[in-house]
């Protein structure tokens, strides 16, 4: 059986379209050159598991209540 990565160039090879390979080729540049790894400091991990505490016990915003908060107090 073919492994993924040769489907994928046989899947590449078979098209013709110039613009749906540019397209093909950005996707894939752009996955390459944003997969990064972060490295944190004791108080980044820190605060990064503060903040996912916060969140499964609920202790958040939606993004429509924090720009409506944010809006009222401009008043």
């Amino acid at each position: 059986m073919a492994s993924i990565k040769q489907k994928v160039l046989d899947r590449i090879n078979q098209i013709e379209d110039e613009e749906l390979l540019n397209h093909v080729y950005k996707l894939i540049y752009d996955m390459q050159e944003t997969k990064k790894i972060l490295h944190l400091n004791e108080e980044q991990l820190n605060m990064v598991q503060e903040g996912i505490a916060d969140y499964k016990r609920g202790a958040y915003y939606s993004t429509e209540e924090l720009f409506s908060e944010l809006l009222d107090d401009e008043d």
